[in-house]
């Protein structure tokens, strides 16, 4: 795979620090008749680490097929910001792909480990959710969003945090990150995941939703992941969960099993495009 040296582009009317993305553009992508498919990662770090930066996306980048582009995304940080500034922030990422690099042209992959597998949620509830209220609207940046939606393929979380009140009772100490991240307790449920009513959007895309867990992640059990399939489920999702053999919680993103599983991915879409 030939792929181009990773660009930084910035995004935001008042650019703040982390307001970046890392773009992977290969020699094929952008060529005329050629399709561009995407794969865009959000970075985990429970929404405060400065150290898990977009920079933990890149070996997913870096692998990615030929003719295929990829993405990933900085965004604000906690304390110095709460929920919903970290969501916005990434609508706005996708936002500036789209009309910047022509994201949704073809088809999307959102991935998002950890805190980011919650923000990939999010977002495309959020975009799917704004298609399904308003329909095709014009003007500003409400279009991008609904049109953006109907090209996302796979929604890919590793390692996510879905349930943020279960989260805190199965692990007290994580009280401190999800309070600097969304306030009082008593708002945790309104933010989660968990809590969409994901029954309302599941006959308005074809999404395919992937439920990722390393089998050696030290950070976060299961459970998170086996009550959100389950609630998916019942809502008129069909999610796939898989156990990999990852490596530890941040080791799992980089690892070879969950690069071969997007593999797959890649060619699911490529044969089925």
């Amino acid at each position: 795979m030939a792929r181009s040296k990773f660009v930084t582009i910035t995004y935001g009317e008042n650019i703040q620090p982390f307001q970046t993305i890392t773009l992977s553009l290969s020699q094929k992508a952008f060529q005329r008749n050629v399709r561009t498919p995407w794969l865009v990662y959000i970075h985990g770090g429970a929404w405060r680490d400065p150290n898990m930066t977009k920079a933990m996306g890149n070996k997913i980048l870096n692998d990615l097929p030929d003719n295929w582009a990829g993405a990933s995304i900085d965004y604000r940080l906690s304390p110095e910001v709460k929920h919903p500034v970290h969501l916005a922030d990434v609508i706005v990422a996708l936002d500036t792909l789209k009309q910047q690099y022509g994201l949704g042209t073809d088809e999307v992959v959102i991935a998002g480990h950890s805190a980011g597998a919650t923000l990939a949620f999010q977002a495309f509830s959020t975009l799917v959710a704004q298609r399904v209220a308003y329909g095709t609207v014009t003007g500003g940046n409400t279009q991008t969003a609904v049109h953006l939606s109907d090209s996302v393929k796979y929604i890919i979380g590793v390692a996510g945090i879905y349930n943020f009140t279960a989260l805190g009772q199965e692990y007290p100490s994580y009280k401190g990150f999800l309070s600097e991240a969304f306030g009082e307790k008593n708002l945790w449920d309104d933010a989660s995941p968990n809590s969409f009513q994901w029954s309302k959007i599941a006959n308005t895309s074809n999404a395919k939703i992937v439920l990722v867990q390393s089998s050696e992640d030290e950070l976060l059990s299961v459970n998170q992941i086996v009550e959100f399939a389950k609630l998916l489920g019942t809502s008129g999702y069909t999610p796939h969960t898989r156990i990999i053999n990852g490596g530890s919680h941040n080791e799992t993103v980089e690892s070879e099993e969950l690069l071969d599983m997007l593999r797959e991915i890649y060619l699911d879409i490529d044969q089925n495009h």
